[in-house]
């Protein structure tokens, strides 16, 4: 396989306790509950979760919810609801 065949791999980490119910795709923070806005994100869960239950986050190209447009290739950061918007002044996340 030429190196121009690869295609990104979502990398599990480790599992993350859920403390808030969460929708798929969308970012969970280091709580265990929906990403703060402009905060750090441990990942994204693929899955509907709710609080108490363990849910295995991923990273790197995977799916998410957005909570505005977001032009192609621009920076994401979270808003309130854990949804990705457009980086604005939080902290830039993914590649």
């Amino acid at each position: 396989m030429a190196v121009t065949d690869l295609v990104a791999v979502p990398k599990a980490v480790d599992n993350i306790e859920i403390t808030a119910d969460i929708d798929a795709g969308t970012l969970i923070g280091y709580d265990g509950a929906v990403c703060a806005a402009g905060a750090q994100c441990v990942g994204v869960t693929m899955y509907d979760h709710e609080s108490g239950e363990m849910a295995a986050c991923l990273r790197g190209k995977v799916p998410v919810v957005l909570g505005a447009t977001v032009a192609a290739g621009a920076r994401i950061e979270s808003d309130a609801s854990g949804l990705a918007i457009t980086l604005a002044s939080g902290v830039a996340l993914g590649f």
